[in-house]
């Protein structure tokens, strides 16, 4: 029997391994196109809204630049100069036909762009605010103030002035001059069109818009009342850079994607902010696909795995855990495979195959029975008549000696050994039968011997009386141990019979005190006793030995070595199972 491997790895983990092997670099691979594809998406679309918001804030700055440009104009105008320096010069008429043309020009001005609200002339030399369509009193002191100081603190077109938006021309420069102006040019925005522009630039539901500036702290929101500004503004102010950028954020626990435009011109940041699921839907409805798809992947390796289980490991399983029976010496057995393929033509061949085993096994057990049976027979029928004529000559010599004690027990003694050696009717007797039979033969050989030779026996423990052994396997070893072993002494013969229970084990131990074997004799019969072949020489020992193996298969039969006392040690080892189990 091939000794088995320190571990094994069976057809099925190799086989889903090859499967693996195939689809997951298949899986590995579309991975990575949907992985690439969106990204490609996310790159497309942030760079379509931020060419977007790029555009609208181009166009922003183009309409806040050319109504700079008319204010900037406004300040070489005649009417304004002579109205603002030395109004007293014109007459009354002249004046206010100055003040209809300034307010021709800021209509000019208000009509110039969507976003301009309001637009007006403070002109301290006459003491009037010329509007587009009235003209007022005088601004207040304070406020005049408040208006030139805002223009030298301002970094960019806009000043944020009583909650609104304004472009102001203050003359001359506040910085140079002080904050007592000849005349203030000032355009209001309206927030209501900004808001429109704003709203103009995302069109996506829940998304906005809006035009802050940091510095001054105001604020242009396409939805005057979105509650996402401001946190929208706090994700925004500081990490967003000076250009443009992207970014996503969580605002009330939904995502955000928020594309931004700096403005140097303005000194303002535009910003757009859209919900990512709207932004991204076909590509979440990818994603979601894709996951169905590697669900789908991973029921189908299970699905495949059960199949490959109940149609290939099971049976090939059950094949193998047949083989190990078989190898176990359990032949008793059939399987069977419900499906017509490749398997029950296996299943077929490997009972055909078992039957034929069995068949085999019972003509070769019966043909070495009958070998060993012939042995046997063979065997008595060489004792009797070898203890018949020395049996006999001891009666005669008895007799002649008038030795009737003697003459009885030997008669005795010989009749019991016959009367067991004749019974042909069973080929396994109990040992405290086959005991019985070695005693008696101990005791004729002990009135032959008795001067020169003797026995020591121990008595057969209880729990082994009852133990099934095959027939005369103690006797041919004594009788080994008598007529070679001590055949030479002439005094100080000893011949020991030993019990020994070991578990589930009965170990007999036969040794003499014998000078007559030879190293070369015992390599002999130690080689006899281990060949698996009957083609040997065989002895008496080696005969009980193979007996035994036949009976009850390794590691049970013989063992042959010297013992303590220098002659032969024979240990039969057999199962120490009674009659009964």
């Amino acid at each position: 029997m091939l000794p088995k491997p320190f571990f094994q790895i069976s057809i099925l983990p190799k086989l889903l391994g090859t499967f693996l092997l195939i689809i997951l670099p298949l899986y590995g691979i579309s991975l990575r196109i949907h992985q690439i594809g969106e990204s490609n998406v996310k790159k497309e679309i942030s760079l379509s809204m931020s060419s977007r918001i790029a555009f609208y804030m181009q166009t922003f700055e183009a309409e806040v630049g050319r109504i700079k440009k008319l204010q900037n104009q406004y300040m070489i105008d005649d009417d304004i100069d002579n109205l603002s320096v030395i109004p007293f010069t014109h007459t009354l008429y002249e004046n206010m036909l100055a003040q209809k043309r300034i307010q021709a020009k800021l209509n000019v001005l208000k009509s110039a762009s969507l976003y301009v609200k309001e637009a007006f002339v403070y002109l301290p030399a006459i003491k009037k605010t010329i509007y587009t369509n009235t003209i007022d009193k005088e601004l207040p002191p304070q406020q005049v103030k408040e208006l030139a100081s805002l223009s030298v603190n301002q970094s960019s077109p806009f000043v944020y002035w009583h909650n609104h938006l304004y472009m102001n021309v203050v003359y001359p420069d506040p910085h140079l001059y002080g904050l007592d102006p000849t005349y203030i040019i000032q355009v209001q925005l309206d927030e209501a069109q900004v808001s429109a522009f704003l709203n103009a630039i995302s069109n996506y539901p829940d998304s906005g818009a809006m035009l802050f500036n940091e510095e001054q702290g105001w604020r242009m929101k396409g939805h005057p009342d979105d509650p996402l500004s401001d946190a929208i503004t706090e994700e925004l102010v500081g990490p967003m850079p000076t250009d443009s950028a992207s970014k996503t954020v969580t605002v009330q626990g939904q995502r955000y994607l928020i594309f931004s435009k700096k403005s140097d011109a303005l000194n303002a940041t535009l910003v757009t902010y859209v919900p990512e699921k709207l932004v991204l839907g076909s590509l979440h409805t990818y994603q979601i696909w894709f996951w169905v798809l590697s669900v789908a992947s991973l029921l189908i390796v299970v699905v495949f795995s059960y199949h490959i289980y109940r149609v290939i490991h099971a049976p090939l399983r059950k094949l193998v855990t047949a083989f190990r029976r078989l190898e176990r010496g359990d032949a008793n057995f059939e399987i069977r495979h419900r499906n017509r393929d490749e398997f029950d033509y296996l299943y077929a061949q490997f009972n055909s195959t078992t039957s034929k085993l069995k068949q085999l096994i019972s003509e070769v057990y019966e043909s070495r029975i009958r070998s060993q049976r012939s042995e046997l027979k063979q065997l008595q029928s060489q004792i009797n008549p070898h203890f018949l004529y020395n049996t006999y000559f001891m009666i005669h010599r008895m007799a002649k000696a008038f030795d009737v004690d003697n003459l009885i027990a030997a008669s005795q003694y010989l009749g019991e050994y016959f009367r067991f050696i004749t019974r042909n009717t069973a080929d396994e007797v109990t040992l405290e039968e086959e005991v019985g039979h070695t005693m008696a033969y101990i005791r004729i050989q002990m009135l032959r011997y008795s001067n020169r030779i003797r026995t020591e026996a121990d008595e057969l423990p209880e729990d082994c009386r009852d133990v099934v052994v095959p027939r005369l396997i103690l006797q041919p070893i004594l009788e080994n141990a008598f007529e070679h072993g001590l055949k030479n002494r002439s005094e100080g013969g000893i011949v020991k019979l030993q019990f020994r229970r070991l578990r589930d084990r009965l170990q007999i131990a036969i040794e003499d005190n014998g000078t007559t074997l030879q190293e070369e004799r015992l390599k002999w019969l130690q080689d006899n006793l281990q060949a698996a072949d009957d083609n040997s020489e065989t002895t008496g020992i080696v005969n009980v030995h193979r007996r035994l193996q036949l009976k009850y298969d390794s590691p049970y039969g013989i063992e042959a070595s010297y013992g303590e006392m220098g002659g032969l040690r024979v240990i039969i080892t057999i199962p120490a199972r009674r009659e009964k189990e």
